[in-house]
């Protein structure tokens, strides 16, 4: 098979944007911060795919991944533990059984917020479009306010490095809120 010219021989790995940030390394990440992200207290989701099926994508623990964390602990920000971080948002749903994404990514925000988090942190495209976009149809269905700013990875990235907001296209989100200051745990003595 030729593709733009180029022989097609199946032996690219194609990784995703946690895997690329993880190949810059950590101590590289860490060294570059201008502006660490102190006022972040996010919850990682993965989501069903970006884990599964193990053998296939071969990256992370599909069951309890924390690849994202670690990234976000080296930008200066805090990771908080909640139950949803590897649960389906709909997926592919969205077109064809919108009511199922807006329970999925409801049940998704709620446990987020109910954990400490003041924003999600997502590497599929997919999850940012149910957790932002759906944002406005969810409240209005399940009659709850969320307002919880789903980042990408990268616009945290992006952020700790310095960028602006209106850079990264941060403003473009549906759902554009500072996220709130969370109190951090008290140390144990």
């Amino acid at each position: 098979m030729q593709l733009v010219e180029l022989k097609v021989e199946g032996k690219t790995d194609v990784i995703n944007l946690i895997q690329l940030f993880q190949k810059v390394g950590l101590d590289r990440i860490r060294e570059v911060v201008t502006r660490p992200l102190e006022n972040i207290s996010a919850a990682c989701y993965y989501g069903c795919l970006l884990t599964r099926p193990p053998k296939a994508v071969q990256f992370d623990d599909c069951e309890q991944p924390h690849s994202m964390e670690d990234i976000l602990e080296a930008l200066g920000a805090r990771a908080v533990r909640w139950n949803y971080a590897t649960e389906c948002c709909g997926a592919g749903m969205t077109m064809a059984n919108e009511g199922t994404v807006l329970d999925l990514s409801n049940k998704i925000l709620g446990n987020a917020a109910a954990h400490g988090a003041n924003c999600i942190v997502v590497a599929c495209p997919m999850c940012h479009v149910n957790l932002d976009m759906k944002q406005g149809d969810i409240e209005r269905t399940h009659g709850v306010k969320h307002q919880l700013m789903v980042y990408y990875l990268s616009d945290l990235v992006g952020l700790a490095l310095g960028l602006g907001e209106k850079d990264l296209g941060i403003d473009k989100h549906f759902v554009v809120t500072e996220p709130k200051p969370v109190p951090q745990p008290a140390a144990a003595e």
